[in-house]
């Protein structure tokens, strides 16, 4: 679950918005932890819901809650299309970010050598492979891997942080230089953020821990985790995670912001750049930091693969199956499925390919 909840929003997106925003960044730890939060008052109620009527969608538990004689046969039908249709929302905000991360990161480390449209082909063919071969299995092994390289990523980043461009320590020297005063983004870090920014740092954690408790690809992890004990243990990791993955995000921006000292070419990733001008230092470093962009693209692909899955679930069970072919046997669920994870594979990387 906590690799599928740290997108390439997590690695491209946190450090980028640290690195513009400042201090404002921060928002994204409470707001994890209002995720856990919601996910320790709804997730036992849902898992055990779950296994005793075999739901695997948000959508197959709202038909069921408002068939009859709860409510009218027409409202939870209504609501079982609507929320499949709204749910859709999403999943390709999440599928597009993916692929986006993945060709921006690629293309900025590589120098332009590597394009983003070749990156995010690659990663497509890796994920198409996933899906068809190994379905939910091999996508809860992959994100096990994943989770651990991501991980200790971030922890080794840290290190590497501290010792080739001094840290926060040496960031918090250039932000305090008056010859500083007029560098890009250094106000940010010195002057506290005006009201309305406050009000809107507090509205973001509030949302985002109501509405990421149903986004589908961390839903079906509920319904589909062996037993509760499982479900426990994978929840009490993803909330622990929040403090370091998350973070280590923030403070590759902060640094940045003085490793960097100016502004960067559109389109430029952040955390790319920071990557080669370790990289710059010798080869070990140069080494660090390809394995760095390994465990970075290991969040993106882990959230990707996950996303699909919930997207071709959904449109199996919410609509193929109760509307289109009633009778349809499992073989043909599964190929209907597959047949799914390419049309939507192929829409989210169609639609994130910016060059």
């Amino acid at each position: 679950m906590s690799a599928s909840l740290f997108s390439g929003y997590t690695v491209s997106g946190i450090v980028a918005e640290a690195y513009a925003q400042g201090w404002v960044a921060t928002r994204w730890i409470p707001g994890g932890v209002g995720v856990y939060a919601g996910f320790l008052l709804m997730a036992p109620r849902l898992h055990a819901l779950g296994k005793s009527r075999g739901y695997m969608t948000i959508s197959e538990f709202l038909y069921d809650r408002y068939s009859p004689p709860s409510g009218a046969t027409w409202v939870s039908h209504t609501l079982r299309i609507v929320s499949f249709l709204a749910l859709q929302l999403p999943i390709f905000t999440y599928l597009i970010t993916q692929f986006q991360a993945v060709g921006t990161e690629v293309r900025t480390f590589t120098g332009g050598h590597i394009s983003a449209t070749a990156a995010v082909l690659v990663a497509a063919g890796i994920l198409l492979v996933c899906e068809l071969m190994g379905g939910m299995r091999s996508v809860a092994y992959t994100d096990v891997l994943q989770c651990v390289v991501l991980l200790i990523g971030s922890i080794i980043f840290l290190i590497i942080q501290r010792t080739e461009l001094g840290g926060l320590p040496k960031a918090a020297l250039y932000y305090r230089d008056p010859a500083n005063a007029a560098a890009p983004n250094v106000a940010l870090m010195q002057k506290i953020p005006p009201a309305s920014t406050i009000v809107a740092y507090f509205d973001f954690v509030f949302k985002t821990s109501i509405a990421a408790t149903m986004f589908p690809h961390l839903t079906a992890r509920l319904f589909a985790a062996r037993d509760a004990y499982v479900m426990r243990r994978g929840m009490a990791a993803m909330n622990f995670s929040f403090f370091i993955i998350q973070l280590s995000s923030m403070i590759t921006g902060w640094v940045a912001i003085a490793a960097l000292a100016g502004p960067l070419p559109k389109g430029t990733s952040v955390f790319s750049a920071v990557l080669l001008k370790i990289a710059a230092e010798g080869t070990g470093q140069a080494f660090l930091s390809a394995l760095l962009l390994a465990s970075a693209v290991c969040a993106m692909m882990s959230t990707a693969d996950s996303a699909l899955l919930a997207f071709s679930s959904m449109w199996v069970r919410d609509l193929f199956k109760p509307y289109l072919f009633k009778r349809a046997t499992e073989n043909q669920q599964i190929w209907f499925g597959r047949c799914m994870s390419v049309i939507g594979l192929a829409i989210g990387a169609a639609w994130s390919d910016d060059d």
